[in-house]
């Protein structure tokens, strides 16, 4: 991989207990591949110690930026926040549970190293109880069936994306009617 600036944004709801170990499997990656790193930590309005945890994890790791939300806004929230205050010119986003491993991040950035502009993660296995999998199953179904748009199934946010697709992704506003 050539010499990009790789941001990773990981939005963070009650992850004191293991924040550790995200972090230091990050930090192997980063010193395995020579990345010029910048850790983006978005505090969602943690019930437990979270941001407390991300600002002794930025003490001791200087590419670590701590963002602290004033509540919880929700994941996509999180993520948004993260794009809007990263640099980097590969953008990585990643749960902070660890079934996104890092360690496949340099074979995702590959992918960019070659001319695409995102490569994305789909899971083979989830980690959550069967009601929750048919939950999901069943909302790509209808997804895929009232949208125009093909959205891999189990596709997450694990996932790279070029420089300019964040741009233009934060380009795009959301609008309101009012009525």
């Amino acid at each position: 991989m050539t010499h990009k600036k790789i941001s990773i944004i990981v939005p963070v709801y009650n992850s004191e207990t293991f924040l550790n170990i995200l972090v230091e499997a990050i930090d192997i990656e980063k010193k395995r591949n020579n990345w010029n790193l910048e850790l983006i930590l978005i505090d969602d309005g943690s019930k437990d110690l979270s941001f407390n945890k991300i600002k002794e994890l930025a003490d001791s790791y200087s590419y670590i930026k701590g963002i602290k939300l004033s509540r919880n806004f929700g994941h996509q929230i999180a993520v948004k926040t993260g794009l809007t205050h990263c640099s980097g010119d590969y953008v990585a986003i990643i749960d902070d549970d660890l079934q996104d491993p890092p360690s496949l991040l340099p074979h995702f950035f590959s992918f960019l190293d070659s001319g695409y502009d995102v490569a994305y993660g789909v899971r083979k296995k989830r980690k959550e109880s069967f009601l929750k999998k048919l939950s999901y199953s069943s909302f790509y179904k209808i997804l895929k069936k009232i949208s125009n748009t093909e959205i891999q199934i189990d596709s997450g946010d694990f996932c790279v994306m070029k420089k300019i697709v964040v741009e233009n992704m934060l380009k795009v506003q959301e609008k309101k009617s009012i009525s």
